[in-house]
């Protein structure tokens, strides 16, 4: 059996317009930041069974239901180490990681680095006292 082409284009719209779903769900109210957060529940809260959901992720380039949720885990933990809001990679659970162990396999396995290199060489500097804060403000010669 031949599928019509314009059957394939109702199914491609059709996988967009469930990924938007999905999306709009991540974006407002980021449920992967509850390390609870699964492909059941993803199904719930949008309605959509989960061949459906396998099927619009796959449309957008994802291999499963726990790449497209650890893409999201993995960009927040990054968003945290830029800003300085994480200062030790034992705060993995903020970006919905249940363990430090999956944020490194998964950091690794989507950025191809090891996530304490990339920690390392993109974690901000913080100052220990206030004096160090001090001593970081730039000097202005006194002209006499």
């Amino acid at each position: 059996e031949e599928i019509s082409h314009s059957e394939q284009n109702d199914f491609n719209e059709a996988n967009v317009r469930r990924f938007e779903v999905l999306e709009f769900l991540m974006q407002h109210d980021r449920p992967w930041l509850d390390s609870q957060f699964t492909r059941d529940k993803l199904c719930r809260h949008t309605g959509l069974n989960r061949h459906l959901v396998l099927q619009a992720l796959r449309s957008q380039g994802y291999n499963d239901t726990h790449e497209y949720i650890y893409r999201y885990r993995v960009e927040e933990l990054k968003r945290l180490i830029l800003s300085g809001e994480m200062q030790s990679l034992q705060e993995c659970e903020r970006a919905g990681f249940r363990s430090v162990k999956m944020a490194y396999s998964n950091f690794e396995r989507m950025e191809n680095v090891p996530l304490d290199i990339w920690f390392d060489e993109h974690k901000r500097p913080v100052p220990d006292t206030m004096e160090e804060q001090a001593d970081t403000t730039p000097q202005h010669p006194i002209n006499k």
